[in-house]
């Protein structure tokens, strides 16, 4: 192979959302810039993965840890690279073809789609929300709003609003985790590691402990049998009462 040779493409895997004792066959999107998405398409890598882990506990502390640390880079990852080819190699694996400190229009362009993505994504998401609060549609949320808002009106003072506002998004927050990160009627088993299995495995585990659990994937057909099971015992609901 010659040095020129070009450039496929990358893919990104965050190991740190695989669970343990489970096995991952993926099919994976090659793309050739990391922060700029481009609609050509550049084909697909086959992976299977998979993680073992022996200790738990020290498998979570390790994200705490810094690389090692060198007197010329400091705390920065270094790699060996044989030749001139096996660094460029390197380069575009890890950055893709947008190398920080150069410009392109593609760039810019690509940075231009994705702030409209967000304002368009942000407008949506708040009307929505601001629709589910007024009509009650998750009352855990809805109903501490209108304590807060009534605590407000008994005291005639607007002090209090700064607080209440926070906790109100602080209660979205932890809403949307419960219902998109832990629900496997929403995700199909496919969750990532959650807070309360981290929290179990650094306080108790050890080695050969099992705290969090492998992956566990949903049929398509038995979250459609039981989304719709949902939607029947609500009409039920609705019409008992």
């Amino acid at each position: 192979a010659g040095q020129n040779d070009d450039f496929a493409g990358r893919v990104v895997v965050d190991v740190s959302r695989l669970r343990p004792n489970s096995e991952y066959d993926v099919y994976l999107p090659l793309r050739l810039y990391r922060n700029t998405y481009v609609k050509q398409p550049r084909g697909v890598i086959h992976l299977r993965l998979r993680v073992e882990w022996h200790n738990e506990k020290k498998a979570v502390m390790s994200y705490l840890k810094l690389p090692q640390k060198t007197k010329q880079l400091g705390n920065a990852v270094t790699l060996n690279c044989a030749d001139l080819k096996a660094f460029r190699n390197v380069v575009l694996t890890v950055q893709g073809k947008d190398v920080p400190g150069r410009w392109k229009q593609l760039v810019q362009k690509g940075v231009q789609r994705e702030m409209k993505l967000y304002k368009t994504v942000m407008q949506t998401t708040m009307k929505e929300q601001m629709k589910s609060i007024v009509l009650w549609v998750h009352p855990t949320t809805s109903f501490p709003i209108f304590l807060a808002w009534m605590h407000c009106v008994y005291s005639n003072s607007l002090h209090y609003v700064p607080v209440y506002f926070i906790l109100g998004i602080i209660i979205i927050l932890v809403e949307n985790y419960q219902t998109f990160a832990m629900n496997r009627n929403t995700n199909a088993g496919f969750i990532p590691i959650t807070i309360p299995e981290m929290m179990k495995a650094l306080i108790l585990g050890g080695p050969n402990s099992s705290y969090i659990q492998p992956i566990s994937i949903m049929p398509q057909a038995e979250i459609a049998k039981s989304l719709t099971k949902s939607e029947d015992e609500l009409d039920q609901a609705a019409l008992t009462d």
